[in-house]
């Protein structure tokens, strides 16, 4: 068995809430967007963790500036994700255009895993539905981090999702497995001729959260 080096993305970016009337305008332009490579000495010293960025994003798609919201632990690994995010693009889910530029987080997870075969599959998130808050959550202030199995069908489609480490909501649980569901993988080196199976870790942040509803006069 070898270790491999994997880069996993947390999905605060299609996790965060809006009202009904004002939907999230941007999803991520998978063509102009790659993951960053893992660093050779971080993966040879064995380096590992979890880089939460918040990112800036124009009203023309691309990114004006990134920040290191919490670190991995390796400077190496923090810099490799900043430089990748600021390659990013991201075109609009609708006809509306933001007027100003606008914050949003991303967590790119670090880790190493033991294999013989090839690299695993890659998401493609721009097939992913955004995820809303449950109403519960959202009047709760629900946040946490869960660990999902998803059972990948050789068409990049889901059969099959489990879940491995609960956020400690069952609400917030169950609309990330319905939302994963709907995904869709790509093609790593070689095709697969069977289901397999892959890890995928969500985040809900306190940062998502929507603003306290107050009343009209």
């Amino acid at each position: 068995m070898k270790k491999i080096p994997l880069v996993l993305l947390c999905f605060t970016l299609f996790s965060a809430p809006v009202r009904a009337a004002d939907k999230y305008p941007w999803v991520l332009d998978t063509a102009h967007c790659t993951f960053p490579d893992y660093p050779r000495d971080a993966a040879r010293n064995e380096e590992t963790g979890t880089t939460t960025l918040e990112f800036l994003i124009r009203t023309d798609g691309s990114i004006a500036a990134t920040l290191v919201k919490s670190s991995s632990g390796s400077q190496v690994l923090d810099t490799a994700a900043q430089d990748a995010l600021a390659k990013c693009n991201f075109k609009l889910q609708g006809a509306v255009v933001p007027k100003e530029e606008m914050w949003q987080n991303m967590a790119y997870v670090w880790q190493l895993e033991d294999s013989d075969g090839p690299l695993p599959r890659r998401l493609d998130f721009s097939t992913c539905p955004r995820t809303a808050y449950p109403a519960d959550a959202r009047q709760r202030t629900m946040t946490g981090a869960l660990t999902l199995g998803l059972l990948v069908r050789p068409d990049g489609t889901v059969r099959e999702t489990r879940l491995v480490r609960s956020s400690g909501h069952p609400e917030l649980d169950s609309a990330t497995r319905k939302a994963m569901a709907a995904c869709r993988f790509l093609d790593g080196p070689v095709k697969p001729t069977a289901d397999e199976w892959a890890t995928m870790d969500y985040v809900w942040s306190a940062d998502d959260l929507p603003p306290p509803l107050t009343r009209k006069k």
